[in-house]
């Protein structure tokens, strides 16, 4: 016991120290140097915008990028936790904020130099833990419904618009469906964030109630949602199957001409915009309203490391990451929707060529994107099961009742 109570001590007088230099280094005339990760390398263009206005303020603190692609980021991220060399400032998502805030490795950003009121409340609250803040909104993103305007005209067919329901979207479907041309009308993936999710709730069903620590997925609306879902594939015949999207994804697809319709992330336009293929060829619109009109809303967060050894350097780094002036310039890159409230407008402006408005008009009635502390549980589970109802191999209503028993279990462990 004696043993354990002076490594804590040991422990706890180290990461004082460290931050203690920490508060020393950033105001001392000496050069610090701090990394910062991210996944995108789309957006390096205006990260290094704000840097550089960040460096000209802070001339003794220098930043490092470290770009790393989506599916090593979270890999290397883990490991790097593991190992207590995580970077010093790094992109958070709400998919895996539990595994990092429950294992105490973010730094705790509530008393940071930023007024949280300025950012949107469903992005603040998927990084709120325990009274405190342990990410701050970077940029908010909708769930919008990207269409192939050749293949409508083709089929002289009226775009989308914001009176389409989803009697609307099934029969359009049907008719810019073509077999002989290999041309899906639609593309019912399936994927939760740009596909189910927001159906579930334009039929008024749920997946989670957080707070209640109970799921919905097994409720008639839900299960009516997703059964609309997978209807594109089983009774119309408008979408690839698993077995062809699992060989081509959706967007892929979309790209070359083979799929008129689907549902896509706001985050999706800026390659799509650089696309030689498919930039002259398609627009985005509003979701098609089932019962209600809805769309997932997520968002990412700037995270500080708990264990930097330059915490006031970091502290000031995502404060400028948070000021309106780096939500100006992260817009004005065309790099996504700043989470900072006022400023979507200059993102909106990157792309005229688009009808982008319709993304901040869903943003009026966005969802917070389901989430909880075991979400890196019971998603899993989730995918597992709607994989084998899109399949075919069991009912819609089995595979969302089995979805609710088992997220209840993790849920109510949280």
């Amino acid at each position: 016991m004696k043993k354990i109570i002076t490594l804590g001590i040991l422990f706890t007088m180290a990461f004082s120290s460290l931050y203690a230099s920490g508060e020393q280094d950033s105001k001392s005339e000496e050069k610090i140097s701090i990394t910062y990760a991210f996944w995108s390398a789309d957006q390096e263009p205006a990260m290094e915008a704000i840097r550089d206005e960040f460096q000209k303020e802070n001339p003794n603190i220098e930043v490092t990028f470290e770009i790393t692609p989506w599916g090593e980021y979270w890999t290397k991220l883990e490991a790097s936790a593991m190992g207590g060399a995580m970077p010093d400032v790094f992109w958070m998502h709400a998919n895996r904020f539990a595994n990092y805030v429950t294992n105490d490795v973010l730094m705790d950003l509530s008393k940071l130099n930023v007024d949280f009121n300025d950012y949107k409340d469903e992005i603040l609250g998927l990084y709120a833990y325990k009274n405190g803040y342990y990410a701050v909104p970077k940029d908010f993103d909708v769930v919008g419904l990207f269409y192939n305007k050749d293949l409508f005209d083709n089929a002289g067919l009226t775009y989308p618009n914001e009176s389409w329901t989803w009697d609307n979207l099934v029969s359009s479907a049907k008719i810019l469906n073509n077999p002989e041309d290999g041309v899906f009308g639609f593309a019912a993936p399936d994927t939760n964030h740009q596909g189910y999710f927001s159906v579930i709730y334009q039929n008024e069903g749920s997946v989670l109630n957080r707070e209640a620590g109970v799921s919905h997925m097994g409720d008639k609306a839900t299960i009516e949602a997703v059964q609309f879902w997978r209807d594109f594939i089983e009774k119309h015949e408008v979408s690839p199957t698993q077995e062809q999207l699992a060989d081509t994804d959706a967007q892929t697809l979309f790209t070359s001409g083979k799929v008129a319709m689907l549902f896509l992330g706001s985050w999706k336009l800026g390659g799509l915009s650089a696309n030689e293929q498919i930039k002259d060829k398609f627009d985005v619109a509003v979701l098609p309203k089932g019962k209600t009109e809805a769309t997932i809303m997520n968002g990412l967060g700037y995270s500080g490391s708990a264990a930097t050894e330059h915490p006031e350097a970091v502290k000031a780094f995502i404060s400028f990451l948070g000021s309106e002036r780096a939500a100006v310039l992260q817009g004005e890159y065309g790099a996504a929707i700043p989470a900072f409230k006022g400023q979507e407008t200059s993102w909106l402006q990157t792309f005229p060529q688009y009808n982008v408005s319709s993304f901040l008009e869903m943003a009026g009635y966005g969802i917070a994107l389901p989430t909880s502390l075991s979400k890196s549980k019971w998603e899993p589970v989730m995918e597992s099961y709607m994989r084998k109802a899109q399949a075919g191999q069991i009912s819609i209503e089995k595979a969302c009742q089995a979805i609710a028993e088992e997220m209840n279990v993790y849920l109510s462990q949280e």
